[in-house]
C-alpha cells in the first residue's frame, strides 16, 4: 500500500543536511496483518542504513513475524563492501522477508539493479516503482552526481525588478525582506555545499550558516569561495573563516601555488573542471548564492540544475546584474520553467528549472 511507502518517505527526509553524500532512505517493515512492525531512516553520514535500524526496531514480541512481512524502502538495498557500512541486501536476505517494494533503483555504480537482482536469487519479490517520481525528486541531488558525475546544481539570487543583485559599489544589504531571507535559508539547508565568489565574500563579509528558527536543528552545509588567483590570507579575518567554521570552508581555485593546502580545491579554471573536482571531493550538491560574476559564469555555460530567483518591488536604475551572451532574437532566449511564484512578504519567489534541463 501506498500509505507504507508514504510513511518510509516521512521517515528518510528526518535524515535532510545530515546524511550527504548518501542519499536520503527511509524503510517500513509491514506484518502479514498490515500491522508496522519496525521503522527506520538513514540518520547520519556513516551511521547505518535505513533497512538495519528498520529491523532493530522491531520489538522481541515480533521477530517471529519478520519472514513472513513485507519491507517498504525508499532506496532499492546497496550490495557494494567497499564502503563504512556492510551490504543491506545481505541483511534482507538473512532476515527472510517474504517480499520488498521500493520505489527507485540506486544509480550508483556498485548498485545499480544489482541489488535487486541479489533479492530476486534468494528468492524474495521484489516490486519497484512505488512513488518513483516522489524518490527522485527526494534524492535529486545524488541521482544527478551519480549520472552526470557533477554536483546537482542550484542558482539562487535576490533582485530588484530592474534586475540589479547589488548596486554599483556592491551593496546588496538588503535588496529583499526578512520572509525572503528565512526562505533562502530553507533552501540553503537542502543542498550540501554553498558557493559564493571571492568579492561576495570580501564586500558582504557572510558567515553562511543557518540562522532561520525551521533550519536550526539542521547540519550547516559546507561553504565554498571560489577565489581565483587570491591566497587564504586574504579572507582569514572574515566571519566564514572563523575558528568555529574553518574545518567545513574551502577555497576551489586553479591557483597551482596553494593547491597543497588541505583546504583549497584545485581545479583547471574552467567550470567542467571545477565541477569535476567537487564531484571527486564527494560534494554532490550545490547552491550557488553570487555574486552576479559566478552566476553568470553557470548561466553561461548552461550549466545548472535549479534555479531560484527572490524579486523585490525596488528599483536601483544601475548596477550589479547578471550578465550573459547577447542574442538578437527573443526565440533565441534562455527559457525557464518556473512554478507558481510563491509570495514572501512584499517580495516574491520563482523557482524552476530550465527547459533544457528536463
Amino acid at each position: 500500500m501506498s500509505s507504507f511507502m508514504e510513511r518510509a518517505f516521512q521517515l528518510a527526509y528526518l535524515g535532510q543536511s545530515h546524511v550527504a553524500p548518501n542519499p536520503m532512505v527511509g524503510a517500513v517493515l509491514v506484518s502479514p496483518k498490515g500491522d508496522v512492525i519496525g521503522e527506520g531512516y538513514h540518520e547520519f553520514y556513516g551511521g547505518p542504513h535505513a533497512e538495519v535500524m528498520c529491523f532493530n526496531s522491531v520489538k522481541e514480541s515480533d521477530t517471529n513475524l519478520i519472514r513472513e512481512s513485507t519491507l517498504y524502502c525508499t532506496l532499492e538495498p546497496c550490495c557494494h563492501t567497499n564502503k563504512q557500512t556492510p551490504p543491506c541486501s545481505n541483511l534482507v536476505i538473512k532476515k527472510g522477508i517474504k517480499k520488498i517494494i521500493i520505489a527507485n533503483l540506486d544509480p550508483h555504480p556498485e548498485v545499480a539493479g544489482k541489488g535487486v537482482a541479489k533479492l530476486e536469487a534468494a528468492g524474495i519479490e521484489v516490486e519497484v516503482g512505488m512513488m518513483e517520481k516522489e524518490g527522485e525528486e527526494m534524492n535529486r541531488h545524488f541521482f544527478t552526481a551519480m549520472r552526470l558525475k557533477r554536483p546537482y546544481i542550484h542558482l539562487k539570487w535576490a533582485q530588484t525588478i530592474d534586475g540589479k543583485l547589488a548596486t554599483e559599489k556592491g551593496s546588496s544589504k538588503w535588496i529583499t525582506g526578512s520572509q525572503a531571507r528565512d526562505y533562502s535559508q530553507k533552501l540553503r539547508s537542502e543542498c550540501q555545499a554553498i558557493m559564493v565568489g571571492s568579492q561576495t565574500v570580501l564586500l558582504d563579509n557572510p558567515s553562511l550558516t543557518l540562522r532561520s528558527i525551521e533550519t536550526k536543528h539542521l547540519k550547516n552545509p559546507l561553504r565554498l569561495v571560489v577565489s581565483g588567483q587570491q591566497e587564504k590570507k586574504d579572507f582569514v579575518s572574515l566571519k566564514m573563516f572563523a575558528p568555529e567554521y574553518l574545518a567545513n570552508t574551502f577555497f576551489v581555485s586553479p591557483n597551482a601555488q596553494i593547491s597543497n593546502d588541505p583546504q583549497v580545491i584545485f581545479y583547471d579554471g574552467t567550470l567542467k573542471g571545477m565541477l569535476s573536482a567537487l564531484y571527486e571531493k564527494k560534494i554532490y550538491s550545490l547552491f550557488v548564492e553570487g555574486g552576479a560574476s559566478l552566476l553568470s559564469w553557470f548561466l553561461a555555460e548552461k550549466m545548472f540544475d535549479e534555479i531560484s530567483v527572490f524579486v523585490a518591488p525596488k528599483l536601483l536604475g544601475s548596477g550589479r546584474a547578471i550578465k550573459l551572451p547577447a542574442v538578437d532574437e527573443i526565440a533565441e532566449a534562455h527559457a525557464f520553467d518556473f512554478s507558481s511564484p510563491l509570495v514572501l512578504g512584499d517580495d516574491f519567489l520563482l523557482r524552476g528549472k530550465s527547459s533544457s534541463q528536463k
